[in-house]
């Protein structure tokens, strides 16, 4: 039981986070650059295991929307 405990790597807290995270249809670039650091978290614990790697996946494809959106928003940055 002890050695579960220990082998877990994510608090209680980061579980809670992760779960508000991707339950949301659109995430801040901080919240997705938090998803990304919490998948790689996960990979780094359960690499062995594909879901591991389609949560990171999903974060990355995740921070990319979010800095697409950040740009839109700035507006273009100057004259072509």
């Amino acid at each position: 039981m002890v050695e579960l405990a220990v082998a877990n790597p994510f608090t209680g807290e980061e579980v809670e986070r992760l779960e508000a995270l991707l339950e949301k249809d659109e995430l801040t670039l901080d919240g997705a650059y938090e998803l990304r650091n919490l998948a790689g978290k996960a990979v780094e614990e359960y690499g062995q295991y594909y879901e591991a790697w389609k949560l990171h996946l999903y974060a990355s494809i995740m921070v990319g929307l979010a800095r697409k959106r950040k740009c839109e928003e700035k507006g273009p940055a100057g004259p072509p």
